[in-house]
């Protein structure tokens, strides 16, 4: 029994001693672990030489492409130019034998066709033209018209470069023109005719030179798939003493009054 006390006795004893986990409590543990330095990975000596060897390899390769784009570049600016060349001589060339074979139109001074001899007669002309050129004038159309100038000086004082003349633009209302063009062939001796309208009334002042009688056109024409124009303007200038179908006709000054193309 007094081994049971004993026994007893040491347990209550150690039961109640106060714990020294109590007393002092442990600290707190850090879970970081230091960091580990990367590895760093080195390729065999062998397997290094042979990238670069295919970097060098691969380079060469690159900048001898861009050398074969530039010749190839190079040559096809080269024949880009050679072509622009040749196509120039070409166009050159057709030119050429289009001036020295196409049709050309040229009119001629008119004629009467109806000839005034006192003031109150009806005047009418006719115009004369020619193919001077070798290939015939196809789809020809014609379009003119007669004015008057109010001459305030008479031939004998005045000079006709003075006279105020309309603008010549019958070849745009040729151009227009809905009548139906006709094949002006090439004739060395006998020149077609155009005959004009008749183109009204006289009257005092035309005897006189205070009026002066104007004609003016256009022959439209095509000729080696072009299309081409011959503006005509003509003035009957009195010859006061001289009848009217003595009197001399005059191309009309003036640079827009005449041209051809």
């Amino acid at each position: 029994m007094s081994n049971s006390i004993a026994r007893y006795g040491r347990r209550r004893d150690v039961s109640s001693r106060p714990s020294s986990n109590r007393q002092h409590p442990a600290s707190k543990q850090s879970n970081k672990r230091p960091p580990k330095e990367p590895a760093i990975a080195k390729l065999p000596a062998g397997q290094s030489s042979h990238q670069a060897q295919e970097r060098d390899y691969w380079g060469r390769q690159l900048r001898l492409a861009r050398w074969l784009n530039g010749i190839t570049l190079g040559a096809a600016i080269v024949g880009l130019v050679g072509l622009f060349f040749v196509y120039r001589q070409l166009v050159e060339t057709h030119d050429a034998i289009a001036r020295d074979n196409r049709a050309w139109i040229e009119p001629m001074s008119p004629v009467y066709s109806i000839t005034p001899v006192k003031p109150g007669d009806r005047i009418g002309v006719f115009i004369p033209y020619d193919n001077v050129g070798k290939e015939p004038a196809t789809d020809l159309k014609v379009f003119s018209r007669p004015f008057w100038i109010d001459n305030p000086s008479p031939p004998r004082g005045g000079r006709i470069d003075d006279l105020s003349i309309p603008i010549n633009n019958t070849c745009d209302l040729a151009s227009r023109s809905s009548q139906k063009g006709i094949i002006a062939w090439h004739a060395r001796k006998n020149p077609m005719v155009y005959a004009a309208p008749e183109l009204g009334t006289t009257d005092y002042g035309f005897f006189t030179g205070q009026k002066i009688f104007g004609y003016q056109g256009c022959f439209k024409y095509n000729s080696f798939g072009a299309s081409h124009a011959s503006e005509f303007c003509y003035l009957l200038t009195a010859v006061l003493d001289r009848p009217p179908a003595q009197w001399v006709w005059s191309v009309c000054p003036g640079n827009d009054q005449e041209e051809a193309d």
